[in-house]
C-alpha cells in the first residue's frame, strides 16, 4: 500500500488544506509523517483534478502565497474559494506567484464574468494581475494581512520610542504597564465574582 493511501478521507482533506499556508516539512511534522510523504499527497491530488478551464469559477477568490523555504523568497501561489467566507476551500496551488504566471492562470478561468471580488495578500503583483484580466472585479486586501502589517508597524514604533528613553523612563514605563495589567486582571476577576453572586441570588430566590 502506498503512503498516501494510509489516511482517512477527512484527514487527507485536512492535510491538503494545511499545505496552503505551511511548508511540506511543517505539515509533515503536524501529521506525523515526512515532508516527502506530504508532497506525494499534494501531487496525487492535483494530478486527479480537472483542468482549470473545466472548473466552475467562484464569485469570491482569495490569493495568497507560502514560502517553500522560509527566508529564501521562493513562493508558491495559493488560491481559495471564498464563496463561504468562514469556510474557505482550497481552489488551486501553483509553483510560482510571478505576475505573468498569475495573469496566465486568471486567463484560464472559465466564466470570468462570475468573479465579483478578489481578496489578496499585500503584494502588488496580485493587484496588477487581477486588474489586467478581471477589470470589473473588486480588489481588497485580506484583513489578516492588514492587521499583521498594522501590528508590525505599531511594534516598530514602540521599539523606536523605547530606544529613545532613558533607563529611568523605561523602568517607569514598565512599572506602569505592570500596574495596568494587574488592574485589568482584578477588574476581570471582580466582574466574574459579581456575575456568580447574582446567579446564586437568582437561584436562591427561585
Amino acid at each position: 500500500m502506498k503512503p498516501y493511501q494510509r489516511i482517512t478521507e477527512i484527514g487527507h482533506e485536512a492535510l491538503l488544506y494545511t499545505t496552503s499556508d505551511r511548508t511540506f516539512k511543517a505539515v509533515g511534522e503536524a501529521f506525523d509523517r515526512s515532508g516527502q510523504n506530504v508532497r506525494i499527497h499534494v501531487l496525487k491530488y492535483y494530478s486527479e483534478q480537472s483542468d482549470l478551464a473545466e472548473r466552475s469559477t467562484p464569485p469570491l477568490i482569495g490569493m495568497d502565497e507560502i514560502s517553500l523555504a522560509k527566508g529564501k523568497g521562493n513562493y508558491r501561489l495559493v488560491m481559495y474559494d471564498l464563496t463561504i467566507p468562514w469556510r474557505p476551500q482550497l481552489f488551486l496551488m501553483h509553483e510560482s506567484r510571478r505576475e505573468d504566471e498569475v495573469i496566465k492562470l486568471l486567463q484560464e478561468l472559465p466564466q470570468p464574468e462570475r468573479m465579483l471580488a478578489v481578496a489578496i495578500a499585500m503584494w502588488r503583483g496580485y493587484k496588477t494581475a487581477v486588474q489586467a484580466v478581471l477589470p470589473e472585479a473588486i480588489v481588497v486586501i485580506d484583513a489578516f494581512h492588514v492587521i499583521q502589517a498594522s501590528t508590525k508597524a505599531v511594534g516598530d514604533v514602540r521599539k523606536d520610542v523605547q530606544k529613545s528613553l532613558s533607563k529611568e523612563q523605561r523602568d517607569a514605563l514598565k512599572r506602569d504597564k505592570e500596574e495596568k495589567t494587574a488592574l485589568l486582571k482584578w477588574r476581570k476577576y471582580q466582574d466574574r465574582y459579581e456575575r456568580r453572586l447574582k446567579q446564586n441570588e437568582s437561584q436562591t430566590a427561585c
